[in-house]
């Protein structure tokens, strides 16, 4: 897996928010957050919708829409969306 470094073609249009735990809503601003904390953040209890996020959001460079679906997806699995 290459790491990657911010740039505006990972961003995404409108951030995704997420809570772990009973903490306070933490901002998902693109694909480079939203890999860091699938990776580093996600509960031990992980899924399917988890697993194709990690892959989308590896590779979002060239599909950040691909992976802020997966990722919402994976945030409603683990019971961890914030609206």
């Amino acid at each position: 897996m290459s790491i990657m470094t911010p740039n505006a073609a990972s961003a995404w249009i409108a951030p995704v928010y997420v809570r772990i735990g009973s903490g306070s809503p933490e901002r998902i601003r693109g694909s480079v957050d939203a890999l860091s904390s699938l990776l580093h953040r996600w509960p031990a209890a992980k899924g399917q919708a988890h697993a194709s996020a990690v892959a989308l959001c590896s590779e979002s460079e060239t599909h950040p829409d691909r992976c802020r679906e997966a990722f919402v997806k994976a945030a409603i699995d683990a019971e961890m969306f914030d609206m």
